[in-house]
């Protein structure tokens, strides 16, 4: 089970790199999907969410990058622009993890 977890875990981080380098606002898509992900693994049997929610929802999304892109804006005295994206990402992040807890609720 480990090795599946690192290996689940590598495939996110990759994934995460990849996706951040080719499109606009990367981290916050990413931070999406990857709640949206893992909403949707909640009603999976516990192997699949700790390999699939855990390993690789785990390492593609990252909240420390929002923050640190929060801290840049703040900054640069961009308070609004700082705000939009902390507030923007935890409610679009929320809103995306509901909508695959709805999707794959009994």
């Amino acid at each position: 089970m480990a090795i599946l977890l690192a290996l689940a875990a590598a495939a996110g981080g990759i994934c995460r790199v990849a996706l951040d380098a080719r499109i606009p606002h990367g981290i916050m898509v990413v931070n999406a999907a990857g709640s949206f992900l893992l909403g949707l693994l909640y009603a999976f049997p516990p192997e699949v969410f700790l390999v699939l929610g855990v390993g690789f929802c785990g390492a593609f999304t990252t909240f420390s990058t929002t923050t640190m892109d929060a801290i840049a804006l703040l900054r640069d005295r961009r308070y609004l622009a700082a705000a939009a994206l902390t507030f923007g990402t935890l409610a679009l992040c929320l809103t995306a993890c509901a909508a695959g807890l709805l999707i794959h609720s009994p």
